[in-house]
């Protein structure tokens, strides 16, 4: 094996020359030793590199997702990252750290140490929570950092990017009244901002009293909700809903004001119409239908004839009751009355129900057109059709037409 001072004389110098030869032989053995040297500190980074590289953890962040896409200030963003420990991991991984950084990290919002250990094909979800003081742009990192079960220690980084809003409180009333139920007043309250709306309550007032109070949920960005009041007592008035709320932590009212007097709604209201009216030789039969001309449905409704002025109900329908009838709709009924041969028109007491109030009316049907009288059943009277007494003309007919053929009969007997 060759030594330093046979390769210098192969590269053309004398170990033995005492002159230049001499430095020239140095100088190309100290380009052998500074080669010598390189190559083998190439040999050990590369070492170092493979090392590195088998030792890497494998795991990884899965997702990153925010609890909310229109994040304001004041309020917590709850962040949560899923950290995942591959399948193809050949051990554990644990979780040391898991923070938010402003990028390229000059200020950490919230760290949470000591997350716990993951098995191969392992995964966690870690939620941290984040608030912003001031509204603008934010370039954010989630970073993440595990540690192999060798000691390899693995930092894991995710961007995220959150548009911070100012807080915006708007609560929007609208109040209906012609809701179909007479006496109610239906108040719509809607979140028209970005914040939540907590200990809602509304009130309404009429002439500077509250008539009627309610109290809602909590109520999310862009939700609503319906309640109704009694308005029955201030139909003629002006009411003034109010709306009270707790909002970004300060207390915020909303009013609303609606005047009952424009309404276009009206009660239930029944009249008696298409009434037939059939005189009797003892009064009248009345027949028709029961309307319901109002806006609201009208319950237990009920007609009868009163007991006055000569006139009194008798059997079998001096009262009859009709029951429901829906607003626009009818019902029939039929009443019978006891009435002076010369009445010239009958009473109809009509009660009925409508939004709770029990409402009483009376109607006089005209009798001027009423038919002619409905004769009366005597007993062992037959009823023919010419109106009289005696035999009918049926039973005359074929009275005669027997005499007819026994007379035809006797004379052909005595001509044989």
């Amino acid at each position: 094996m060759y030594g330093f001072d046979t390769v210098a004389r192969r590269l053309g110098g004398r170990a033995d020359d005492p002159m230049g030869t001499e430095t020239l032989f140095v100088r190309k053995r100290r380009v052998l030793l500074f080669c010598a040297v390189f190559s083998l500190a190439l040999g050990g980074l590369a070492t170092a590199s493979i090392s590195t590289s088998a030792a890497q953890a494998n795991g990884q962040i899965s997702s990153v997702n925010v609890t909310t896409d229109e994040p304001i200030t004041g309020d917590s963003v709850l962040i949560e990252t899923t950290v995942s420990n591959l399948e193809s991991s050949d051990g554990t991984l644990d979780i040391n750290d898991v923070y938010v950084r402003t990028a390229p990290g000059a200020k950490t919002f919230t760290r949470i140490e000591d997350v716990g250990t993951l098995d191969p094909g392992g995964s966690v979800t870690i939620p941290v929570s984040v608030t912003f003081g001031t509204p603008g742009e934010r370039d954010l990192t989630v970073n993440v950092v595990v540690e192999s079960e060798d000691g390899t220690i693995q930092t894991y980084q995710s961007p995220l990017i959150l548009d911070v809003d100012e807080p915006r409180v708007r609560a929007q009333l609208d109040a209906d009244a012609d809701n179909g139920q007479y006496g109610t007043t239906d108040l719509d309250i809607t979140n028209a901002g970005n914040t939540e709306l907590t200990d809602v309550e509304i009130t309404a007032s009429a002439d500077d009293a509250v008539i009627d109070r309610a109290y809602l949920f909590d109520m999310e960005p862009e939700t609503n909700q319906t309640a109704a009041f009694d308005t029955r007592g201030v139909s003629d008035d002006v009411v003034t809903f109010e709306a009270t709320f707790t909002a970004n932590d300060r207390t915020h009212t909303a009013t609303h004001t609606i005047d009952l007097r424009e309404r276009e709604q009206v009660l239930g209201e029944v009249l008696l119409t298409s009434v037939e009216a059939t005189r009797t030789a003892t009064g009248v039969t009345l027949e028709g239908d029961a309307s319901n001309v109002g806006g609201t449905d009208a319950g237990s409704v009920l007609v009868e004839i009163p007991d006055t002025g000569g006139v009194r109900p008798v059997s079998p329908s001096g009262r009859y009751f009709v029951g429901e009838v829906e607003a626009g709709e009818f019902a029939t009924f039929e009443l019978t009355a006891e009435t002076p041969a010369n009445a010239s028109s009958v009473p109809v007491e009509i009660s009925y129900v409508a939004e709770n109030e029990r409402m009483r009316t009376t109607q006089r049907i005209d009798l001027s057109g009423a038919g002619g009288v409905t004769p009366a059943v005597e007993s062992g009277g037959d009823g023919g059709s010419g109106g009289g007494g005696g035999l009918p003309l049926e039973a005359i007919g074929i009275g005669l037409g027997a005499i007819v053929v026994l007379v035809v009969g006797v004379l052909i007997w005595r001509r044989q």
